[in-house]
């Protein structure tokens, strides 16, 4: 990949001040791309990738309602499943990966 900005750089330098949660951002996107999650969210990252629509379309629109839902719900049973000390753990290394532990 080139040093070119793709539309989604715009955006998320427009939607956060921390670079690094920019950065998160765009790898998950990237990933479920790649089909992580199945292929709506595959299909709706390339959209949103490509410049087709935006995040915040997205966020206000139904078509993808469904299946970030289910998403979001799964990762809230797997991270209600961790012990007290990998929940921490996770929580701590997350902050630190995207630079703001002092807000944790």
């Amino acid at each position: 990949m080139s040093d070119e900005q793709e539309p989604i750089d715009h955006e998320l330098q427009q939607m956060t001040s921390n670079p690094r949660v920019a950065k998160a951002t765009k790898e998950a996107l990237n990933r479920l791309r790649q089909g992580v999650a199945g292929p709506e969210l595959a299909e709706m990252a390339t959209e949103v990738l490509e410049g087709r629509t935006d995040l915040r379309t997205i966020g206000r629109s139904s078509v993808y309602a469904a299946q970030l839902t289910e998403a979001a719900e799964g990762f809230r049973e797997w991270h209600a499943h961790l012990s007290p000390e990998e929940r921490d753990a996770r929580d701590r290394s997350a902050h630190e990966y995207l630079g703001d532990a002092d807000n944790g």
